[in-house]
């Protein structure tokens, strides 16, 4: 307790300024706690997903039921395939038209927050200086007021008490703009992966389509013609 309240103190040294510094260090903290929590719960193996994909197994009825049930759980890569499953009998135009707008939903999901972090990490440190400078001023002004008898002690204290806010402003920026950097590089990989699913189930599909009908055809050009009535005619 007794820390808590020195800290409080060092936080009230540097003035009103620091206070707003220290909100922002909060609303990071808040924001890196929600964003962890959201990368977690939609987390994925990688590996065992795209060898699954690549090896065209979920293209059967059968299999599709483990991907849907497992695409509640909101995996970015997982919800691509379910929704190409959903609707690939659809024509191309219509698929691209679904794919790319559950891409942009999942992508507005993944930056949620990452826009406030960028601005705090823009603006903490000016509010540092901002702080500074006032805090400088005011310590120049107790200074000409005391005239020639200035205590060096007291003209340090005011320095020292000026430069708080910008040292809690530049640890907000730079914690604000490591979060915001860590979680872009990671919807990035992301993106790549449900960019990679849609791709490999897309070649499944057409070259199943591809196969299934040069066997029609094949089973089609194997059926012998009818006879007509004079053919029949003639073999009588």
């Amino acid at each position: 307790m007794q820390g808590f309240w020195a800290f409080v103190g060092f936080i009230h040294t540097g003035g009103p300024v620091n206070w707003v510094i220290t909100g922002l260090y909060v609303v990071v903290l808040a924001l890196f706690s929600e964003r962890c929590i959201y990368f977690f719960r939609t987390r994925y193996k990688k590996d065992r997903v795209f060898r699954t994909l690549e090896s065209g197994a979920m293209l059967s009825p059968d299999a599709q039921m483990p991907l849907f049930s497992e695409a509640l759980n909101h995996s970015q890569p997982l919800r691509m395939a379910a929704v190409f499953f959903k609707h690939r009998d659809e024509p191309g135009p219509v698929l691209s038209e679904i794919l790319d707008r559950e891409g942009a939903m999942i992508r507005r999901e993944m930056e949620q927050g990452l826009g406030l972090l960028s601005f705090i990490g823009t603006v903490a440190p000016l509010l540092g200086l901002l702080g500074t400078i006032t805090g400088l001023m005011n310590a120049f002004s107790e200074i000409a007021e005391q005239g020639s008898a200035v205590d060096i002690a007291f003209l340090s204290g005011g320095i020292w008490e000026a430069m708080i806010t910008t040292a809690t402003g530049l640890v907000t920026a730079i914690c604000a703009l490591s979060c915001c950097k860590g979680f872009e590089h990671l919807m990035a990989s992301r993106l790549q992966d449900m960019s990679f699913a849609v791709s490999l189930l897309s070649e499944h599909f057409r070259r199943d389509m591809l196969t299934g009908s040069r066997e029609s055809a094949g089973k089609t050009a194997a059926k012998p013609a009818p006879q007509t009535r004079e053919q029949n005619k003639e073999s009588a």
